[in-house]
């Protein structure tokens, strides 16, 4: 917006987290809170349990399977071996994902993100000045943003994320594209049933149809 409005003609954006500083028990106590803390926070809710229910909730209503969320799972490790600068730079197969400890049903631990450390930086700049600094810029055509609450109470459904509805819905009419016209999509899966709900809040696919996308290879 600064640039836009002329304030500045070069902007730097970054993200952060830091949380191997904490241990495994104040993580989960912490992000145990992002819901509601009179009616869900005091029972013990964490992290894991409140996707877990969404993983479970999205089985229910579309025959989700624990083969497809083990899929997500195989496939991004895949994937991370072949990164140099991945977490976790080795393979898995579905036998050991099943096979590994419980966290919240039905998620076992290659379910589950790990806590880690990471950082991203994006250089943002007016259209003369990024002519003038890069031969070959990457304009951005279009962005949205939206936020919703984590509390299972205020949600009107369990099955997706309507702040991710949102925001891709800004972004393809600012951008003037709709989802088969994009190529690459770095999407969130802190656990195996975020990922697959956000193929189907970003339009990818319908609703219900993300675990099989998933099972097809299609990602």
């Amino acid at each position: 917006m600064s640039i836009k409005a002329g304030v500045h003609e070069v902007v730097a954006v970054i993200g952060c987290q830091k949380m191997t500083e904490l241990s495994t028990a104040e993580i989960l106590a912490l992000m145990g809170r992002v819901g509601e803390v009179q009616w869900e926070s005091v029972f013990g809710t964490t992290f894991p349990g409140y996707y877990a229910m969404f993983a479970k909730r999205h089985m229910h209503e579309f025959g989700t399977t624990r083969e497809q969320l083990l899929e997500v799972a195989v496939k991004n490790h895949h994937y991370g071996a072949m990164n140099p600068n991945a977490l976790f730079r080795k393979e898995i197969t579905s036998e050991k994902a099943a096979a590994s400890d419980d966290v919240a049903t039905p998620f076992h631990v290659y379910d589950c993100c790990a806590n880690a450390d990471g950082a991203a930086c994006v250089i943002l700049a007016s259209e003369g000045r990024a002519r003038e600094i890069s031969k070959k810029p990457v304009w951005l055509d279009g962005m949205g943003c939206a936020t919703a609450s984590m509390s299972v109470l205020r949600r009107p459904s369990l099955v997706g994320l309507p702040s991710a509805e949102q925001a891709a819905s800004t972004a393809y009419e600012m951008a003037g594209v709709g989802p088969a016209d994009v190529k690459v999509a770095d999407v969130h899966d802190c656990f195996t049933i975020a990922e697959i709900m956000a193929y189907e809040d970003l339009g990818f696919c319908k609703k219900g149809q993300g675990g099989p996308m998933v099972a097809e290879r299609q990602t």
